[in-house]
């Protein structure tokens, strides 16, 4: 992760060290869960920085950025300068995530018009296609989708060196059950639980026979926003469903052996005191 964070503060541009961190923050977010039980939004408190947010994964082939390799660490400067006057615009009440470093309406504006009220335009340079660049004509960059906590619901914590240590969760009858390694042995049928805030929930169901693995996972949305996700044998995440409805929903092919079921709350928030709760159906082979 510093790696290319490192990279990045010399090339801003690059949209292989972006991608490089968050592949990078991927296998930390699973390491953080399965030996420590960390949930994905208390390791993005302690370990993202402002940087991260700015400068985040791009669609390479629909982003002129990616083509441009002659940027420089004094536009990182100025970039974060901009960041950091962002997130500190106090003249709104609402959170003010930073904005991304990416092209918009064909080009860099904000960012050079930024430098330029500095007195530092001379510092910003001109975009060139440094490489092979199919997509140079692109208006607007696609940022790539993202399974981070977002700035405003972490942004505080993280200009604050991390988050304050959680607190056990009250929850239901299968805590504590908040990593694989302490997922509930569950069997096919109908149960009744509950996510509170930080809240993330386990259940190991073993399979005999190949078939299909049938979840149904139903809520109140308007209480928290719950997602369903299913991991195999080896401990790969092969299935999920994360609408924004009151009901999440999957069906996967399972063969014999020992599956990991997992029930997040998303961004570890609810909307209502104390835990919101949910029934998960499960149908097996």
């Amino acid at each position: 992760i510093d790696a290319a964070r490192d990279h990045l503060r010399r090339y801003p541009a690059s949209c292989s060290a972006r991608e490089r961190r968050e592949r990078a923050f991927d296998a930390l977010y699973d390491l953080m869960e399965q030996e420590f039980g960390r949930r994905r939004v208390q390791v993005d408190a302690e370990h993202r920085i402002l940087e991260d947010y700015v400068f985040p994964e791009m669609v390479y082939n629909q982003s002129k950025t990616c083509c441009w390799n002659s940027s420089t660490s004094a536009m990182h400067e100025l970039i974060m300068l901009k960041a950091a006057a962002d997130v500190e615009d106090h003249t709104t009440q609402t959170c003010n995530a930073p904005l991304a470093f990416y092209a918009r309406a064909g080009g860099y504006a904000d960012f050079k018009a930024f430098a330029a009220s500095l007195g530092r335009d001379g510092e910003w340079v001109a975009w060139s296609a440094d490489e092979t660049c199919p997509q140079a004509n692109a208006e607007n960059d696609l940022e790539a989708e993202h399974e981070w906590t977002p700035w405003c619901e972490v942004g505080e914590q993280v200009l604050n060196g991390g988050p304050a240590e959680p607190q056990p969760v009250a929850g239901d009858a299968f805590e504590p059950n908040d990593a694989r390694g302490n997922a509930v042995a569950i069997e096919a049928g109908t149960l009744e639980a509950s996510g509170c805030a930080n809240d993330t929930d386990y259940y190991a169901i073993d399979i005999a026979e190949t078939g299909d693995l049938t979840l149904d996972l139903s809520f109140l949305h308007a209480e928290a926003d719950l997602d369903l996700f299913v991991f195999d044998p080896q401990g790969d995440k092969v299935a999920s469903s994360t609408s924004t409805s009151d009901r999440e929903r999957i069906t996967h092919a399972v063969t014999p052996g020992t599956w990991i079921i997992e029930v997040e709350v998303y961004g570890g928030r609810v909307q209502v005191d104390g835990c919101a709760g949910y029934t998960l159906d499960v149908s097996a082979p």
